[in-house]
């Protein structure tokens, strides 16, 4: 009998418990936030953010693919531009060889060189425009 007793009040302080304000209004908030998250408001919600972000994702990719392919075509130009930077030096040292050989010639002879000295810088200087 003691027992049923104990359980009785227990049950009664629980009840008092249970039938305060603040236990009301968090019990009360809980269950409506238990219930729109059954009803999918909650879903609802996030799926629509995680379609922004997946958006925003493929924005992101698109502009890295982008600059992925702007890297490869400065790398092809730059590839392009050393290439034909060899054949110019390459033209260039040849050339500055034929004119040293024709100053040479020119300081060692008294008529033609000065000619042939001439020739080989209007060379020089039209293979250069």
């Amino acid at each position: 009998m003691l027992m049923l007793i104990m359980i009785a009040k227990g049950f009664a302080r629980l009840w008092e418990f249970l039938t305060q304000k603040w236990v009301m209004i968090t019990g009360g908030v809980m269950l409506v936030l238990a219930l729109s998250y059954s009803a999918g408001w909650y879903h609802r919600g996030k799926s629509d953010k995680a379609e922004q972000v997946d958006q925003v994702n493929a924005q992101i990719k698109a502009i890295m693919d982008k600059n992925a392919k702007d890297r490869e075509m400065d790398l092809k130009a730059n590839e392009i531009y050393q290439q034909h930077l060899q054949v110019y030096q390459e033209q260039n040292r040849k050339l500055q060889k034929r004119l040293n050989d024709a100053k040479k010639m020119a300081i060692g002879t008294d008529c033609a060189a000065p000619v042939d000295g001439v020739r080989a810088l209007n060379e020089f200087n039209d293979s250069t425009k």
